[in-house]
């Protein structure tokens, strides 16, 4: 073996012993509940015959309390996944992401920070939503969904624009704070 073999495995038994920094999140596994559980939890609420949901999620950010001060702090949504479990109850996967911030001017790829949270929550297109997330059941009333504007051409002509509005439901998860952005329909 030459001397630049014995260096390089030496380089590679080290690089195998060092701990891996994993731009995963420490919620790999996500807590998954069975439907028994979920209508348990959310009681016997019912609603109107179940239909389509009425917003979509259009944005939102997260507010990260994490160990090391690098991981700390504002992390954006970068995918989701929305999936009707019963008529009423839903599973909301999201992605997050932080870039690591760097000082220095190199020309490595930057170092990203994910996270994954799974959120059920219960909605009947009505005045409320009710999101259990970690060990508590949080209530969002939900405001006005849509304004109507009246626009006066003339006298005798005028035209009507519906306006659909935007709304932030903010959630806390120990020390985490979620805030999902929706747009209604």
């Amino acid at each position: 073996m030459t001397r630049r073999h014995a260096l390089a495995a030496l380089f590679l038994c080290c690089c195998m012993m060092l701990p891996l920094r994993s731009a995963h999140a420490q919620n790999d596994s996500l807590p998954e509940l069975s439907i028994s559980q979920l209508k348990k939890i959310f009681g016997g609420l019912g609603g109107k015959k179940p239909g389509k949901l009425d917003f979509t999620i259009i944005g939102g950010y997260a507010n990260f309390v994490r160990q090391y001060d690098e991981a700390s702090g504002r992390y954006y949504i970068e995918n989701q996944y929305l999936t009707r479990l019963t008529g009423y109850i839903y599973q909301l996967d999201l992605d997050f992401m932080k870039r690591l911030k760097v000082d220095l001017l190199d020309f490595a790829p930057d170092y990203t920070f994910r996270e994954k949270k799974r959120i059920y929550f219960w909605y009947a297109n009505g005045d409320r939503i009710i999101f259990k997330i970690g060990p508590s059941k949080q209530t969002i009333k939900i405001g006005q969904k849509q304004e109507r504007e009246v626009k006066i051409s003339s006298m005798e002509t005028y035209s009507m624009e519906v306006k659909r509005l935007t709304q932030d439901f903010e959630l806390r998860d120990g020390k985490d704070e979620i805030v999902i952005q929706v747009k209604f329909k």
